[in-house]
């Protein structure tokens, strides 16, 4: 996905170089617009990537420790990750409908 944009917002800086080419009103706040929805989307990918990586590292302790005492904590914010990565994944599709 990422790449997919990053490669058509090259494309359209290419186009605009060749000759001819005429001046469209608004392309430049549109292709910044592109540009931060790209920013957005690298932040969300690195969030996912820190909040699966701590699930699994909490799991990973917990199974070295065997204490089940923290066993509700760690519930409570396995669930509590798992919504930020729900709710990232819509931003995400939502995103993904726009350049569809």
């Amino acid at each position: 996905f990422l790449p997919r944009v990053q490669e058509e917002i090259d494309k359209v800086k290419q186009s605009l170089q060749a000759p001819g080419m005429r001046d469209i009103r608004g392309l430049e706040e549109r292709l910044h617009q592109l540009q931060s929805l790209l920013l957005q989307t690298e932040r969300i990918c690195e969030e996912q990537a820190a909040n699966a990586k701590t699930i699994c590292s909490q799991e990973e302790s917990f199974m070295v420790q065997g204490d089940v005492s923290v066993l509700a904590d760690l519930l409570i914010a396995h669930r509590d990750q798992l919504k930020r990565l729900h709710s990232n994944n819509r931003t995400m599709n939502e995103f993904a409908n726009k350049f569809s």
